[in-house]
């Protein structure tokens, strides 16, 4: 199937909403409705009553008449009033009913979808736009693929993929750190029990719901305090973490430094250094190191070492480890962002000068190496100086 090209724009949208009437949705001739309802509620479309129950979903025309009325006077929501070049064709060719109610086999994803397209179209910020009509295609996308597999499930000529309902909740908790997360929460976003979403949890991704959370929210503080100059405790608050204390205690124990000393490495002698900066050195650079090489790409433009010299023995590996295994895959994972940050400053051009990273050894311990590199000629340059085991 072939997608038409499709620009969808927000007109208005809100989640949790508590109405008492339709009208105060803001309408658009051509435009598009969505509503996933959290309350029953009685439906009039086309002067035809229905029932609607949570979960249950409507993406409803402009120019069709329809009536909400709730059990209790008002009712309960989320929706999205939108439109858009092409959008129509797109909302077709996904199969999802338009003027007519449908349920999803789950909807877990909608809230925190819509509470990302709200929060792009309120700030505005440099290209909103595009954000949000990739949010919303996201959405249809996401409510084709759930109405899909359920009606294939109904009719058993199929199931929902656990793993897939996983990496959906996965994604919502990482896309929220500031929330408190509890096991028994993220559970509840696939309507699991706590312990048998916690068994699944871990067998998929092979760590517990928490640590994988505690990692994350570590690995954006790690990002925080190497691209601000916030305070630490307001880092810690943005990362997720509420207890000032456990954040020091939970850096230490992952990264094997204090969040003060991995600021100080990475920010108060900058590593990204321009070409005309440091060309005049690189020489001096080189003979003072440890070790020295050369890195290239496979042809599936991944990092290798391909030559080598010097004394790299305090890290135990041979130099035929070295240049056969992955070069980013000497690296603890918390230190990800940087290395794409050097990759970035070494391809435009620049320098990385003793860039401070936490490093692999044979042992499976880790050691502080400071890399230098930079590019001439096409190839890859770099030097080592072996630190202290962390």
């Amino acid at each position: 199937m072939v997608m038409h090209s499709v620009h969808a724009q927000v007109i208005a949208c809100a989640t949790s909403d508590s109405s008492i009437v339709t009208h105060s949705r803001p309408k658009k001739y051509g435009a598009f409705s969505f509503t996933h309802f959290l309350s029953n509620v009685s439906v009039e479309l086309n002067g035809k009553q229905y029932k609607a129950y949570p979960g249950d979903c409507l993406i409803h025309a402009s120019n069709h008449p329809q009536v909400f009325h709730g059990e209790d006077s008002a009712w309960d929501s989320d929706w999205c009033v939108f439109d858009g070049s092409g959008i129509h064709f797109f909302i077709k060719e996904l199969g999802l009913p338009i003027n007519q109610l449908f349920r999803p086999a789950s909807t877990h994803f909608v809230p925190p979808l819509l509470e990302r397209i709200t929060l792009e179209h309120e700030r505005k910020a440099n290209r909103w736009n595009l954000v949000v009509s990739l949010g919303l295609q996201e959405l249809l996308i996401k409510l084709s693929r759930h109405w899909v597999n359920g009606r294939a499930k109904g009719n058993g000529h199929g199931t929902i993929d656990p793993l897939e309902k996983l990496q959906e909740v996965r994604t919502i908790v990482h896309d929220q750190l500031e929330i408190q997360w509890s096991v028994a929460d993220m559970a509840k976003l696939c309507n699991l029990s706590t312990s048998r979403f916690a068994f699944l949890y871990k067998k998929c991704f092979e760590v517990s719901p928490m640590e994988d959370l505690i990692r994350k929210r570590i690995r954006q503080a790690t990002i925080l305090l190497s691209d601000t100059s916030k305070n630490i405790s307001v880092i810690a608050e943005e990362s997720g973490f509420e207890d000032l204390q456990y954040f020091y205690r939970a850096f230490r124990k992952r990264i094997g430094t204090t969040p003060r000393s991995l600021r100080k490495r990475n920010s108060s002698s900058s590593p990204w250094r321009s070409y005309e900066e440091e060309r005049g050195k690189l020489e001096s650079i080189w003979a003072s190191s440890d070790f020295h090489g050369m890195i290239g790409m496979n042809d599936e433009k991944v990092p290798f070492i391909q030559a080598i010299s010097g004394n790299w023995s305090k890290l135990g590996w041979g130099r035929k480890e070295l240049t056969s295994i992955p070069f980013f895959d000497f690296f603890h994972d918390s230190e990800k962002h940087l290395l794409e940050k050097a990759y970035q400053t070494i391809s435009t051009g620049g320098i990385v000068r003793d860039l401070q990273l936490v490093t692999l050894c044979n042992s499976g311990l880790h050691r502080m190496v400071a890399w230098t590199g930079a590019e001439t000629g096409g190839c890859f340059y770099f030097s080592a100086n072996i630190g202290k085991q962390v």
